[in-house]
Protein backbone atom coordinates (compact mmCIF):
# COMPACT_ATOMS: atom_id res chain seq x y z
CA UNK A 1 0.00 0.00 0.00
CA UNK A 2 1.45 3.13 -1.15
CA UNK A 3 1.46 6.12 2.09
CA UNK A 4 1.96 9.45 1.83
CA UNK A 5 4.42 8.82 4.77
CA UNK A 6 6.53 6.57 6.81
CA UNK A 7 3.82 5.38 9.54
CA UNK A 8 5.25 6.80 13.14
CA UNK A 9 4.10 3.24 14.40
CA UNK A 10 6.37 1.44 12.08
CA UNK A 11 9.49 3.05 13.67
CA UNK A 12 8.16 1.97 17.28
CA UNK A 13 7.86 -1.77 15.82
CA UNK A 14 11.31 -1.62 14.37
CA UNK A 15 12.89 -0.74 17.42
CA UNK A 16 11.46 -3.09 19.98
CA UNK A 17 13.46 -5.31 22.28
CA UNK A 18 10.70 -7.84 21.47
CA UNK A 19 12.33 -9.98 18.68
CA UNK A 20 8.87 -11.44 17.85
CA UNK A 21 7.84 -7.33 17.34
CA UNK A 22 11.04 -6.27 15.41
CA UNK A 23 9.93 -8.97 13.09
CA UNK A 24 5.99 -8.39 13.02
CA UNK A 25 6.85 -4.93 12.11
CA UNK A 26 9.09 -6.56 9.26
CA UNK A 27 6.09 -7.95 7.81
CA UNK A 28 3.79 -4.86 8.08
CA UNK A 29 7.48 -2.87 6.29
CA UNK A 30 7.00 -4.96 3.22
CA UNK A 31 3.26 -4.01 2.54
CA UNK A 32 3.85 -0.55 2.56
CA UNK A 33 5.28 1.77 1.02
CA UNK A 34 6.05 6.13 1.02
CA UNK A 35 8.09 8.35 -0.74
CA UNK A 36 11.17 8.22 0.40
CA UNK A 37 11.29 4.31 1.23
CA UNK A 38 14.35 3.17 0.26
CA UNK A 39 13.55 -0.33 0.72
CA UNK A 40 11.03 -0.80 -2.00
CA UNK A 41 11.03 -0.08 -5.73
CA UNK A 42 8.10 1.42 -6.47
CA UNK A 43 7.12 2.43 -9.94
CA UNK A 44 3.97 4.88 -9.87
CA UNK A 45 2.84 4.61 -13.35
CA UNK A 46 -0.20 7.09 -14.12
CA UNK A 47 -3.50 5.14 -14.96
CA UNK A 48 -5.92 5.34 -17.84
CA UNK A 49 -9.17 6.55 -16.74
CA UNK A 50 -11.59 4.74 -17.41
CA UNK A 51 -13.78 5.97 -20.36
CA UNK A 52 -17.71 5.93 -19.93
CA UNK A 53 -18.20 2.47 -21.34
CA UNK A 54 -15.55 1.08 -19.77
CA UNK A 55 -16.97 2.73 -16.68
CA UNK A 56 -20.02 1.39 -16.98
CA UNK A 57 -18.24 -2.36 -17.47
CA UNK A 58 -16.48 -1.60 -14.24
CA UNK A 59 -20.15 -1.12 -12.73
CA UNK A 60 -21.45 -4.22 -13.62
CA UNK A 61 -18.48 -6.14 -12.85
CA UNK A 62 -18.49 -4.77 -9.00
CA UNK A 63 -22.75 -6.32 -9.41
CA UNK A 64 -21.44 -9.48 -10.45
CA UNK A 65 -18.51 -9.67 -8.55
CA UNK A 66 -20.71 -9.08 -5.18
CA UNK A 67 -23.55 -11.63 -6.32
CA UNK A 68 -20.64 -14.50 -7.10
CA UNK A 69 -17.20 -13.97 -6.40
CA UNK A 70 -17.40 -12.18 -3.21
CA UNK A 71 -18.36 -15.18 -1.15
CA UNK A 72 -14.36 -16.71 -1.59
CA UNK A 73 -12.62 -13.87 -2.52
CA UNK A 74 -14.00 -11.94 -0.11
CA UNK A 75 -15.29 -8.04 -0.79
CA UNK A 76 -11.51 -6.28 -0.42
CA UNK A 77 -10.24 -9.17 -2.41
CA UNK A 78 -7.82 -10.51 -0.24
CA UNK A 79 -9.24 -14.25 -0.73
CA UNK A 80 -10.04 -16.53 2.07
CA UNK A 81 -7.40 -18.76 3.88
CA UNK A 82 -7.47 -22.20 2.54
CA UNK A 83 -10.29 -21.14 0.25
CA UNK A 84 -9.21 -19.19 -2.37
CA UNK A 85 -6.26 -16.91 -3.11
CA UNK A 86 -6.10 -12.95 -2.67
CA UNK A 87 -6.83 -10.97 -6.25
CA UNK A 88 -5.57 -7.67 -4.68
CA UNK A 89 -2.03 -7.16 -6.39
CA UNK A 90 -2.32 -10.98 -7.67
CA UNK A 91 -0.18 -11.73 -11.00
CA UNK A 92 -2.75 -14.12 -12.25
CA UNK A 93 -5.51 -11.17 -12.25
CA UNK A 94 -2.97 -8.14 -13.19
CA UNK A 95 -1.25 -9.97 -15.76
CA UNK A 96 -2.61 -11.71 -18.94
CA UNK A 97 -6.05 -11.78 -20.00
CA UNK A 98 -5.94 -14.47 -21.83
CA UNK A 99 -5.04 -16.48 -18.86
CA UNK A 100 -7.28 -14.92 -16.36
CA UNK A 101 -10.13 -15.40 -18.85
CA UNK A 102 -9.38 -19.51 -19.00
CA UNK A 103 -9.94 -19.69 -15.31
CA UNK A 104 -13.11 -18.23 -15.18
CA UNK A 105 -14.41 -20.29 -17.79
CA UNK A 106 -12.56 -23.36 -16.87
CA UNK A 107 -11.22 -23.18 -13.70
CA UNK A 108 -7.65 -23.84 -12.08
CA UNK A 109 -6.86 -27.09 -9.52
CA UNK A 110 -3.39 -27.92 -7.85
CA UNK A 111 -0.89 -25.97 -6.24
CA UNK A 112 -0.38 -22.16 -6.82
CA UNK A 113 1.93 -20.09 -5.39
CA UNK A 114 1.29 -16.44 -4.98
CA UNK A 115 3.04 -13.80 -2.56
CA UNK A 116 5.15 -16.69 -1.10
CA UNK A 117 2.23 -19.03 0.06
CA UNK A 118 1.25 -22.19 -1.70
CA UNK A 119 -2.58 -22.40 -1.95
CA UNK A 120 -3.67 -26.29 -3.40
CA UNK A 121 -6.90 -25.21 -4.57
CA UNK A 122 -9.97 -25.96 -6.89
CA UNK A 123 -11.91 -23.26 -8.94
CA UNK A 124 -14.70 -23.90 -10.99
CA UNK A 125 -15.02 -22.98 -14.18
CA UNK A 126 -17.62 -21.04 -14.92
CA UNK A 127 -18.11 -21.32 -18.94
CA UNK A 128 -21.48 -23.08 -18.77
CA UNK A 129 -23.06 -20.51 -15.51
CA UNK A 130 -26.29 -19.37 -17.48
CA UNK A 131 -25.44 -16.51 -15.14
CA UNK A 132 -22.42 -15.49 -16.57
CA UNK A 133 -22.50 -14.28 -20.25
CA UNK A 134 -19.62 -13.24 -22.32
CA UNK A 135 -20.12 -9.27 -21.21
CA UNK A 136 -20.61 -10.46 -17.36
CA UNK A 137 -17.31 -12.31 -17.78
CA UNK A 138 -15.52 -9.41 -19.39
CA UNK A 139 -17.40 -7.08 -17.01
CA UNK A 140 -15.89 -8.75 -13.59
CA UNK A 141 -12.60 -9.44 -14.73
CA UNK A 142 -12.17 -5.77 -15.78
CA UNK A 143 -13.47 -5.03 -12.15
CA UNK A 144 -10.82 -7.24 -10.51
CA UNK A 145 -8.40 -5.33 -13.10
CA UNK A 146 -9.56 -1.79 -11.65
CA UNK A 147 -10.44 -2.61 -8.14
CA UNK A 148 -8.47 -2.28 -4.88
CA UNK A 149 -5.83 0.81 -6.40
CA UNK A 150 -5.29 -1.94 -9.37
CA UNK A 151 -4.21 -0.36 -12.84
CA UNK A 152 -4.38 -3.12 -15.40
CA UNK A 153 -6.52 -2.81 -18.44
CA UNK A 154 -9.95 -3.53 -19.09
CA UNK A 155 -11.04 -7.27 -20.48
CA UNK A 156 -13.10 -7.04 -24.01
CA UNK A 157 -15.95 -9.09 -24.75
CA UNK A 158 -14.29 -9.29 -27.31
CA UNK A 159 -11.44 -11.14 -25.77
CA UNK A 160 -13.79 -13.45 -23.92
CA UNK A 161 -15.33 -14.72 -27.11
CA UNK A 162 -12.19 -15.25 -28.27
CA UNK A 163 -10.76 -17.44 -25.45
CA UNK A 164 -14.07 -19.12 -25.00
CA UNK A 165 -13.78 -20.46 -28.86
CA UNK A 166 -10.13 -21.24 -28.45
CA UNK A 167 -10.85 -23.40 -25.42
CA UNK A 168 -14.38 -24.56 -26.20
CA UNK A 169 -13.40 -28.06 -26.39
CA UNK A 170 -11.67 -27.80 -22.68
CA UNK A 171 -13.42 -29.68 -19.86
CA UNK A 172 -11.05 -29.90 -16.95
CA UNK A 173 -9.96 -27.15 -15.38
CA UNK A 174 -6.13 -25.70 -15.71
CA UNK A 175 -3.01 -26.37 -14.27
CA UNK A 176 -0.47 -23.49 -12.92
CA UNK A 177 2.05 -25.51 -15.62
CA UNK A 178 -0.74 -25.19 -18.29
CA UNK A 179 -1.42 -21.66 -17.89
CA UNK A 180 2.07 -20.59 -17.97
CA UNK A 181 2.37 -21.78 -21.25
CA UNK A 182 -0.54 -19.58 -22.32
CA UNK A 183 -0.56 -15.87 -23.37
Amino acid sequence: MLLSAKPDALDVLQKSAAPEVVKAGAMVAKLLTWPGDSTQTVTLEEVRPLNASEQKQFEMGRSVYQGLCIACHQMNGRGMASLAPPLVDSPWALGSEGRLIRIVLQGIYGPLVLNKVEWNLVMPGQKDNPLLDDEKIAAVLTYIRREWEHGAEPVSVEAVKRVREETKAREVPWTVEELEKTR
